[in-house]
């Protein structure tokens, strides 16, 4: 039920070809990495080396939410292989967000 307004809102953008559908994919795998990262960080306050470890998570998130607006990167993200790059990336991330 929650996703209900995120999956009307991406239908009614129109895409007009996949590459700009894999675009907003990548951006949300941004916003979920930082978003991710600074919820880390907020739990982490107090423990040693908090910021580092959380700023490992940002800061990826950051690159890639960049890097889906600049158009000679948008080229090379719209490749399967990057794709399938920055989806094991983000998972791995995500997966050391969890367990630190």
């Amino acid at each position: 039920m929650c996703s209900a307004p995120l999956f009307i809102y991406l239908h009614s953008l129109n895409f007009k070809n996949n590459q700009e559908y894999t675009m907003v994919n990548l951006r949300f795998g941004g916003y979920l990495l930082m978003a991710i990262g600074l919820i880390n960080l907020r739990y982490q306050t107090g423990h040693h080396n908090a910021l580092i470890h959380s700023m490992m998570i940002v800061v990826p998130g950051l690159l890639l939410l960049a890097a889906t607006f600049i158009p000679k990167t948008q080229l090379i993200l719209q490749k399967k292989n990057s794709q399938i790059l920055v989806a094991i990336l983000c998972a791995l991330l995500m997966v050391y967000a969890f367990t630190n």
